[in-house]
């Protein structure tokens, strides 16, 4: 299928699926659209690889695609899933629906509600009209997570030429202090409205890493940097720590600080623009928690679902930071789901550098279905052939508990917590 020939049909089906309340038999329509996206050659159920990659190029983010046809990465894909409470909890639907049309930009593009207060819940832009407001949609912890409080434990790998070469094991805790939907206080954690979340990383092993814990404060002004401050086992002591530096990774992994679920920087230091809506082949969400704590495919990659997405927001961000090594970078956002699912880097010569793809699994914890991400998730760097592979363990995953902030997001419980 040519470039026009599969914009037009591209755009025909997009249509059909922003009619899809006035369209009741869209629940079957998915199957034969990527038959006839991908030239009748491809569909639900087949495998992509190197050898019919060509046929749906124009379905992939740029980056998955060049890891299938330098790296070996396969992708099976299973149906669309086209019910929206299999994507998103129902309750974080409702939410988004109850405050529909309550959420606006200042003049600073900081969202507020339209009495001045910071965000109350849900999803602020379902349907998003700017670059701004599709950032804003995954600008948050609760808005990534789903939920007022979570933990879960995992680790990391780090993969040379198909070689894991050292791992790293860690406990993560995240807890939203406004967007609150859940949990008491809520919609805000009093005194902290000036906050989006706070989030905690304790490493356990390997033993020179071990007990190394560090916190991160985000402002809710995204004009402002987060404030980190680090427990090093060797001091015993908490100390802040400067985030100025954005281009770098601590632990020697392929994910610098500005990077994690494709934007950790105040939106205010890129430009955003919403460049199309139209449907991708993208990480779905699997049933259960079926994780590979090891890559399963080509030594680097994880196994995942992949599906046809009928309407995903391509978002470009272009960075005001002359110090970034970036040219660009583009967030592939699930238009049900509003997370970036996949994310490419650019370098400055206009190379994809790094990409990241975050897959999901949809669990039952409490008789409610609960959306779990890092099923594993990977950022490779594809000038280096070298891979960051995050995985989860499944029995550790906790949203909602009602954890409080003093339990473990201030600098006295770090010390409590120490080694």
């Amino acid at each position: 299928m040519g470039r026009r020939r599969f914009l037009e049909t591209a755009g025909a089906l997009a249509g059909l699926w922003a009619l899809r309340s006035a369209a009741p038999g869209w629940g079957i329509r998915p199957a034969t659209a990527l038959e006839e996206l991908g030239g009748g050659r491809i569909g639900v159920g087949a495998t992509i690889s190197r050898d019919n990659l060509s046929v749906v190029k124009d379905l992939l983010p740029a980056g998955t695609y060049e890891q299938i046809a330098r790296y070996g990465l396969e992708l099976t894909v299973a149906p669309t899933t086209t019910d929206a409470s299999l994507l998103v909890p129902a309750r974080w639907l409702a939410v988004s629906e109850r405050n529909r049309g309550l959420a606006m930009l200042d003049e600073q593009g900081q969202l507020r509600v339209r009495d001045g207060g910071p965000w109350i819940g849900g999803f602020p832009f379902p349907e998003p009209k700017t670059g701004l407001e599709a950032a804003w949609n995954i600008a948050s912890a609760s808005w990534i997570e789903y939920a007022d409080d979570f933990s879960y434990a995992g680790g990391e790998h780090l993969i040379r030429k198909g070689e894991s070469y050292r791992s790293l094991e860690w406990v993560f805790a995240g807890i939203s202090t406004v967007g609150r939907t859940r949990l008491e206080p809520t919609p805000s954690w009093p005194g902290h409205e000036d906050e989006l979340y706070r989030l905690l990383i304790r490493y356990v092993a390997p033993f020179d890493y071990r007990g190394l814990a560090v916190l991160t404060v985000r402002p809710y002004d995204q004009t402002l940097l987060e404030r980190a401050y680090a427990y090093a086992p060797t001091t015993r002591r908490v100390r802040e720590v400067p985030t100025y530096q954005r281009w770098e990774s601590a632990s020697g992994n392929d994910i610098f600080r500005s990077d994690h679920n494709g934007n950790n920087d105040p939106l205010s230091r890129w430009s955003w623009r919403l460049v199309e809506r139209r449907p991708m082949i993208l990480p779905g969400v699997s049933e259960g928690y079926q994780i590979d704590p090891w890559p399963t495919i080509a030594g680097r990659f994880p196994r995942g679902r992949w599906e046809l997405r009928p309407e995903v927001q391509v978002l470009e961000a272009v960075p005001k930071d002359p110090q970034c090594p970036y040219a660009k970078k583009i967030l592939y956002v699930d238009s049900v789901m509003r997370k970036a699912l996949v994310f490419d880097f650019y370098d400055r010569s206009g190379r994809v550098w790094k990409t990241g793809t975050h897959h999901h699994a949809r669990v039952r914890q409490g008789g409610e279905t609960v959306i779990s991400f890092n099923h594993p998730n990977h950022t490779m760097d594809l000038l280096a052939d070298h891979v960051t592979y995050i995985y989860v363990d499944a029995a550790s995953v906790e949203k909602n508990a009602g954890k409080k902030l003093e339990d473990f997001w201030t600098t006295e419980a770090m010390l409590r917590a120490a080694y």
